[in-house]
């Protein structure tokens, strides 16, 4: 796997000043396909956070990606969909109120909330699921931490396949579904989502993962999501920074659909996103 990115010297890693919890113990998880994760901003817990759970749409590229949640069961829905809030820890948990298609792609999105310094309206964060099981709910025993590590091995691992956080999609042919499954799975060469850290390592140890770019994508992202919102330094520099089109294009508003553009964008304004390392690096 390569991540097109400039050289950098920084070998930051995401640990903050609340140390290295993960969240309740991911064999302790209530029975009956609960999924159950946590939300942080470096390793600050996001509050208030409302987290989506998608799968890949099937009517060609870009398309829109289907909300897996009932919002009934959830009792909160808006117009991206129904969705679980997070606790004052950071926390959530999804029912079994939910269905996947067996072998559809799943994810996880989470969007605002608030990391600390207030509700921030830019905090787009993602992790992936990956193939949805045949009995088409996920193990009682997953859990998922979901931060900026996470997001950017999300973004990268589907960009060709994603215009932006909610239109995740490719054609219904054989080829293609295999093609994103493909994608999809690639993540879990990238980071551990069970604890929301970059690998060292593929899980097979045949191949150098690239936690040292991993997380200075993520401390990029993290100057914005650690941030006051919109509006801050962190936010509106990074969104200038990276338009749909690298340096033209729409400017996205939340760092998840920032972080799609950077991985379709990588060589674009290296030097101002890397000006961001200076305002945080959990």
């Amino acid at each position: 796997m390569r991540l097109a990115f400039a050289a950098l010297s920084l070998s930051s890693v995401l640990v903050g000043c609340s140390g290295n919890s993960t969240g309740p113990d991911p064999l302790a998880m209530a029975p009956g396909g609960t999924l159950r994760g946590t939300l942080r901003g470096g390793q600050q817990p996001i509050v208030g956070a409302h987290v989506y759970l998608f799968a890949a749409g099937t009517g060609g590229y870009g398309t829109a990606s289907v909300s897996l949640l009932n919002s009934s069961a959830t009792g909160h829905s808006d117009a991206t969909g129904a969705y679980a809030l997070t606790d004052g820890s950071g926390n959530f948990s999804i029912t079994v109120d939910y269905n996947c298609t067996a072998n559809s792609q799943v994810y996880l999105l989470a969007l605002g909330g608030n990391p600390g310094a207030g509700v921030n309206s830019a905090v787009g964060l993602m992790a992936i699921l990956g193939n949805c099981p045949a009995a088409t709910t996920f193990s009682s025993s997953l859990f998922i931490a979901v931060n900026e590590v996470t997001t950017i091995a999300a973004a990268y691992a589907f960009a060709p396949y994603a215009t932006d956080p909610t239109h995740v999609g490719s054609s219904g042919t054989t080829l293609a579904l295999q093609g994103i499954a493909n994608a999809f799975a690639n993540a879990s060469n990238l980071v551990d989502t069970a604890s929301g850290t970059a690998l060292t390592e593929t899980p097979a140890n045949n191949r150098t993962a690239p936690q040292a770019r991993i997380n200075t994508l993520g401390n990029i992202l993290a100057a914005c999501v650690n941030s006051t919102g919109p509006a801050s330094t962190g936010c509106s520099t990074l969104f200038a920074n990276i338009l749909s089109g690298g340096s033209s294009g729409t400017a996205p508003t939340d760092t998840a659909a920032a972080a799609i553009n950077m991985a379709h964008n990588s060589g674009s304004n290296i030097a101002n996103r890397c000006d961001l390392l200076a305002c945080t690096t959990p």
